[in-house]
């Protein structure tokens, strides 16, 4: 069983990198769809056992849609869940490095989205961001995504961002209405009204048209 849960997972990893077109590449000029994306689908995240689950990601890349569906199941040790997010990511397993920050997003992944909510019943943006900032970074936010917004020091070039930063999206021409968490390689993670606590890409042309820059507290 261990083999093959290996096997799994390294086949994972090898399909998305080869599908991947590298681990910076630029934000794609051309915009092809106008709905929400989710990223990730019908996922079984968190726990000890191995549960089958399955999940669709449609990542826009350079004008080309990248389609890649897998059967994955729930990580039992750190290596398969570093192969699981290096295989979401379009990286390599030791790029996932901060293991209390994915062993807190396996645990949240799929909570609904709620707003005003603060607990796994459902959570919002700000609510998240400001759970996982402190807990994994031990930096205190203030409440909303404009407050928090308003007190972190702004980043306009992907390049500038690292782990840890938080991603701001607008809602109009001047209100921040959405905060995710930087992961790397141009990912984050957010509570999407959508689809709850999930991982999506700034390539992601909903993303993109909307994003105001990075911010670190």
């Amino acid at each position: 069983m261990k083999k093959n849960v290996t096997l799994l997972f390294s086949t994972l990893l090898l399909a998305s990198l080869f599908a991947s077109c590298g681990l910076f590449d630029p934000i794609p000029k051309e915009e092809k769809q106008d709905n929400e994306p989710h990223f990730l689908t019908q996922i079984e995240m968190g726990g000890n056992n191995f549960k089958k689950g399955t999940f669709k990601d449609k990542l826009e890349i350079s004008n080309d849609t990248v389609r890649r569906t897998y059967e994955i199941i729930k990580p039992a040790t750190t290596d398969e869940l570093q192969l699981k997010y290096a295989s979401l990511m379009g990286c390599l397993p030791k790029q996932i490095a901060n293991l209390p920050l994915y062993y807190l997003i396996e645990e949240w992944y799929g909570v609904s989205y709620r707003l005003g909510g603060n607990t796994k019943a459902g959570i919002d943006c700000s609510s998240f961001t400001k759970m996982v900032l402190l807990e994994i970074y031990k930096k205190q936010l203030l409440r909303t995504a404009q407050e928090q917004y308003q007190q972190s020091t702004k980043l306009y070039s992907f390049e500038d961002m690292t782990e840890g930063d938080l991603v701001f999206f607008k809602s109009g021409r001047r209100h921040i209405g959405h905060v995710g968490v930087y992961l790397g390689n141009h990912f984050f993670v957010h509570a999407s009204t959508s689809g709850g606590v999930m991982i999506s890409s700034l390539h992601e042309s909903y993303w993109n048209r909307r994003f105001a820059g990075g911010g670190r507290p």
